[in-house]
């Protein structure tokens, strides 16, 4: 299903899926993909095409652009998967006949096609990559065996069919056990030298490690006895966002590919047996480690922490069980709670009486795991300075309200210290002489000396709401750093080494300085006031305020992006090497100043800024957005020269000094968006926006004159000459040089008038229309470039003019392939009538009819291949019956009175959130996607 038209006319190249027919199931024997971000395997596809990945499935055909009606025709029907699958040059209406699918190549259409043989049915193609989130199905052996061998070593992680696989294999696991012994086959084979074996099996090791990694990675599974739940099991190292999931314990049949049982002791003493028969060695188990959780009394957890062991009465049934002897068995850790509840009893004087809480974890086995062993002791309203003599194997923290009326001093090395809902009395503090790993402070407020820890030295937490946390994981050689409602007292520069830094309510009179790096995953700065200085990747000084965010963070797409807002600086600044997109806002740049954007920046947005800007080192930009300022006396300007995919225009400068300098900046465009933000404006045309504003930059101008009469003379001077000053704004946009590459243009929310047209002539290149008409009539289309393909003239105006003017020199766009209109024009107006015979596809905007339309007997059909309807209410299908409701039946009557109906392949009710493909005859509801239909040309 196609849902971009813009990808359907201006797609370079088109990947066309032949699948295996499957006749029980479907008809869908081959499909278009059109943009590689709607399928999962869209790495394997541009592999593909670069030819640096070849499979034994993948047939590709590549076809020039002079190729321009390729018909894709099955040879045989050969189950072989690496039968290779011919092309032929056929006619285009034999397309449907050979395939028996929905490929409907455009007329005259000019994009390369990559044609892969897919040696299974499109009913799994449709289940395992384009199924929905949260709707997980059950597959077969067959399925299952076809997703390990082609499908899922070339998608990324997707945790949804992971947890549809696993569900199927909890059905019947003998199918993982299979494909793990074609593995070992194929070795088998490999070493005996047989390659040539036309019966060899496949060796689905990869698949298979991969899919165990998704599974610990994204599920876990919540065991049961009776409904009631009583252990966990999953990966180690989980995703937060797991999918959750419920298996009765004697019903598991997968816990071979889990790498962790959590379980409490009791259930696990009680179920030792049946948890040992369903996790037991069976040749096919991941390295297993079991969590067992409980309580201990407390002198008992004494004893455990001075003598490193466990007491074997308190384990005996679990020291002699036939579990611990498993072959995939790598670690048996204890994870026990000790409560102190009656501190009058301790018979071990080791720590002060107000420790009211210990957690130990250490190993009962371990094989090849690094060792389990972690002890964390819990003070209540009371800390003690001997904490500094405790136990050296202790090592996390926990203070709870407690109240600090002297300085403390914290000597000794923990790896984790959390407090929570404490205070710091005033004059006092809390210092910490040595570093920790992860340091957690919540709902606590005072003074703490950090001594150098990530940086900081003296922080002052202010209110309740303060947070002061970071955490160090040397082996990932990552820290992250978290400041909330605070105050610093001094000049800092926070470790460059912390990879992740959140600042809010940060309050400071002194310096702040950071330097960024290439390993910074984060930086979120708002709310927060002080003196800031970067280095390295970002070079800026400034002071912020209240309202600044500065935002660094790592992207997929864009590798980072970098965003800053409400910053005044009188310094230069300049961006470099690793960010890929930057919308700057509301940045205001001293006079002798610039912004310095980095040379391999890609998306830049430029937002009610004033100063100066350098983009003269960037390579060429894919996006670049320019809000200006309708205040005269916020100027922009921009440094050049400026290459640029896509250039979207909002708010152009009223001063015609400037808009000139900036389109001389400009090299070469290949989109271009014009438009306006105030929705006052949205009933003017481009002359009259410019007029308008002119006028009121002149009131502004002279409003401090103390002779108004001065100012209304200006005024009366420029309402004298509307039209060569509009002239002027149009001829130093349209007549730009950077214009003549232009294939797409856009307006938003500001109409184009038949005198704007004319300058449409310029555009030679223009392929791609979409804009309000402010008149439709003749003249609006006599002035289109012959090349164009796409227009979009949906919610244009019409008048009475029109009649006496048909648009007979729409029928001269020869090469127009996609027409959007709105239903009111398409029958009032009868535009049919004046289609060119190359349109593909048409798009109206549904409408309340009120009268029947009957149609002129005489009238000669348009024969589109597409028809789509589009409307804003999303209720316009009878859910029970499939079938549009009366009115939108009668809607479709009366569009075929103007379009044929036989030679439609495709009809679909598009709506704000849905698609609807229905049945061109009987109307009923053949697919629906849950997914926006984009009939415009958008950013891509």
């Amino acid at each position: 299903m196609l849902f971009n038209l813009y990808d359907y006319v201006n797609v370079a190249v088109i990947y066309v899926l032949v699948f295996e027919p499957n006749l029980d199931e479907e008809n869908v024997t081959s499909i278009e993909v059109y943009n590689l971000n709607d399928t999962k395997i869209r790495q394997f596809f541009k592999c593909a095409e670069i030819k640096s990945s070849r499979t034994s499935y993948d047939d590709v055909r590549h076809h020039s652009k002079e190729h321009t009606a390729q018909i894709f025709k099955q040879q045989g029907t050969s189950s072989q998967f690496n039968t290779p699958f011919s092309l032929e040059k056929t006619e285009e209406t034999e397309l449907s006949q050979s395939t028996g699918s929905n490929i409907m190549p455009a007329k005259g259409v000019t994009a390369q096609k990559y044609v892969y043989k897919m040696p299974f049915s499109f009913k799994l193609y449709e289940r395992a990559i384009l199924k929905k989130n949260g709707d997980p199905y059950r597959f077969s052996a067959n399925d299952i065996h076809c997703i390990f061998k082609y499908i899922f070593i070339h998608i990324e992680y997707d945790k949804w069919l992971t947890y549809a696989i696993l569900r199927s294999l909890q059905d019947e696991p003998s199918i993982f056990f299979c494909l793990s012994e074609s593995s070992r086959e194929y070795k088998l084979n490999m070493l005996r030298i047989r390659p040539n074996n036309v019966n060899k099996p496949h060796n689905f090791d990869e698949a298979l490690f991969k899919f165990r990694a998704s599974v610990n990675y994204n599920i876990a599974v919540c065991l049961t006895v009776d409904g009631r739940e009583i252990a966990t099991v999953g990966g180690k190292n989980r995703n937060e966002n797991t999918i959750q999931h419920e298996i009765s314990l004697p019903d598991l049949k997968i816990g071979f590919i889990f790498e962790q049982l959590e379980v409490h002791i009791d259930n696990f003493k009680k179920y030792i047996n049946l948890f040992y028969k369903k996790f037991r060695y069976n040749g096919y188990n991941s390295k297993l480690t079991i969590i067992i959780s409980g309580n201990l009394s407390f002198n008992t957890m004494l004893d455990v922490m001075v003598n490193k062991t466990v007491p074997d009465n308190a384990f005996e049934w679990l020291l002699e069980h036939k579990i611990l002897h498993e072959e995939e068995l790598e670690q048996v850790a204890l994870k026990m709670t000790a409560a102190n509840v009656s501190p009058d009893t301790l018979t071990n004087n080791i720590f002060p009486r107000n420790v009211y809480l210990i957690q130990c974890s250490i190993c009962l086995l371990n094989r090849n795991g690094p060792p389990i062993q972690d002890i964390g002791i819990n003070f209540m309203r009371y800390l003690y300075p001997d904490i500094n003599d405790i136990l050296q194997d202790i090592t996390r923290l926990y203070c709870q309200n407690i109240t600090i009326n002297e300085n403390f001093y914290v000597k000794k090395r923990f790896k984790y210290i959390q407090w929570r809902d404490s205070m710091i009395e005033e004059g006092f503090t809390v210092t910490f002489e040595v570093e920790c790993e992860t340091l957690d402070i919540k709902r606590t407020t005072g003074l703490f000396n950090l001594a150098g820890m990530m940086g900081l030295y003296q922080v002052w937490l202010t209110v309740i709401e303060s947070s002061l946390c970071f955490s160090v994981d040397n082996q990932k050689a990552t820290s992250c750093l978290t400041l909330k409602h605070v105050q610093i007292t001094d000049n800092i520069t926070i470790d460059s080494r912390t990879t992740q830094i959140t600042f809010e309510h940060v309050e400071s009179d002194f310096n702040i300085a950071l330097e960024i790096t290439d390993n910074h995953k984060l930086i979120n700065i708002r709310r927060s006031i002080g003196e800031y200085e970067f280095k390295g990747n970002l070079k800026l000084r400034s002071r912020f305020n209240v309202n600044t965010i500065l935002t660094i963070k790592s992207d997929k797409v864009y590798r980072t992006k970098f965003f800053l807002m409400n910053c005044d600086f009188n310094v230069s600044a300049t961006l470099s090497k690793i960010y890929g997109c930057v919308e700057l806002r509301n940045i205001l740049i001293g006079k002798d100043f610039c912004f310095k954007v980095n040379e391999n920046c890609e998306k830049l947005m430029i937002l009610q800024c004033t100063g100066l800007f350098d983009l003269s080192n960037v390579d060429r930009l894919e996006i670049l957005e320019i809000n200006f300022s309708n205040q005269w006396t916020k100027k922009l300007r921009i440094i050049g020269p400026i290459s640029v995919k896509h250039l979207t225009l909002i708010n152009l400068p009223k001063d015609l000094i400037i808009l000139t300098q900036f389109f001389n900046e400009l090299v070469s465009i290949q989109c271009l968006t014009i438009g306006c933000s105030s929705l006052r404006l949205l009933a003017t045309n481009l002359e009259t926006y410019f007029c308008s504003i002119n006028l009121k930059s002149i009131c502004q101008k002279y409003q401090h004159y103390t002779n108004t009469a001065t100012a209304e003379n200006a005024q009366t001077s420029e309402k004298e000459h509307p039209t060569l000053t509009s002239c002027k704004f149009l001829s130093v946009i349209f007549h730009a040089p950077a214009l003549v590459e232009v294939e797409r243009l856009e307006y938003q929310k500001i109409y184009m008038s038949n005198h704007n047209c004319e300058y449409l002539l310029s555009l030679r290149k223009l392929k791609m229309l979409k804009v309000y008409m402010e008149n439709l009539g003749n003249e609006t289309f006599i002035y289109l470039p012959q090349n164009i393909e796409y227009l979009n003239i949906q919610a244009s105006l019409f008048t009475d003019y029109y009649l006496k003017s048909p648009p007979n020199s729409l029928r001269e766009l020869s090469n127009l392939k996609v027409f959007v209109v709105s239903g009111n024009v398409f029958f009032n107006l009868t535009i049919s009538n004046y289609l060119p015979p190359s349109l593909n596809v048409l798009v109206v905007s549904y409408f309340l009819l009120k009268n029947n339309f009957s149609g002129d007997s005489n009238i000669v059909k348009i024969r589109p291949c597409r028809l789509y309807i589009s409307a804003l209410q999303d209720l316009i299908i009878d859910i029970e019956t499939g079938l549009p409701h009366s009115d939108v039946h009668n809607f479709l009557d009366a569009l075929f009175n103007y379009v044929e109906r036989e030679h439609l392949e495709l009809l679909v009710l598009a709506t704000t959130s849905s698609c609807y493909e229905i049945d061109v005859l009987t109307f009923r509801t053949v697919n629906h996607f849950p997914k926006k239909f984009d009939f415009g040309i958008g950013n891509n």
